[in-house]
Formats: structure tokens, C-alpha cells, sequence
């Protein structure tokens, strides 16, 4: 079966920072993953 390009493929996932927890302050945080397969350039 033959993929069609450009392929474009999003994350979101939920993340630890490693560091000491502190009053009002946590380690858990959102990162967003964005790839693009199959062009030379994103504008």
C-alpha cells in the first residue's frame, strides 16, 4: 500500500519535569509533538 506525502503526525502527552516540588509549583506539564514527513521546508 503506497503513503500518500506529505504525512503529518500530532502528539500531545503529559510530562514530568524531575525536579525538587515546591509550594505552588508542579512538575507535571503538556508537550505538543508535531512531525512532518515528506516536504523540504514548513512555513
Amino acid at each position: 500500500k503506497a503513503v500518500s506525502l506529505p504525512i503529518k503526525w500530532f502528539t500531545i502527552g503529559q510530562c514530568w519535569r524531575y525536579e525538587r516540588m515546591t509550594r505552588g509549583r508542579r512538575r507535571e506539564h503538556y508537550q505538543w509533538n508535531m512531525d512532518v514527513i515528506g516536504i523540504t521546508e514548513v512555513t
